[in-house]
């Protein structure tokens, strides 16, 4: 997917939506500023064209959608373990000392 800066405007000509559905986005379109705002998801906007006024001509990113980071963790007895990036290195790094293996953990947004 491409990387759009924020708060720049970028030209449309229909397609699939060309960021995260969870993107806040401001879009105009051939008749009128639509959906904008902080609130506006774009994937609640219709970004393919059907050669009528409300297709979108042109958007801009206010807040850009950043995917949780996830970490795999395999936890020993006292607590303390090792992290992995997938949950398949989590159980190909299973040892017998492990207690818990590929423990789930998500960044959660503030």
């Amino acid at each position: 997917m491409t990387e759009y800066v924020t708060g720049q405007n970028y030209g449309w000509n229909g397609g699939e939506c060309p960021v995260h559905p969870d993107t806040k986005v401001k879009i105009w379109t051939r008749a009128v500023l639509v959906c904008s705002g902080v609130d506006t998801d774009a994937g609640l906007c219709a970004w393919e064209h059907k050669q009528d006024g409300m297709d979108i001509v042109c958007f801009q990113v206010i807040t850009a959608y950043a995917e949780p980071k996830t970490i795999w963790v395999n936890e020993d007895e006292s607590g303390e373990g090792t992290a992995y990036t997938s949950e398949k290195e989590a159980k190909l790094g299973k040892h017998t000392f492990h207690k818990r293996v590929a423990v789930k953990y998500v960044e959660v947004k503030e």
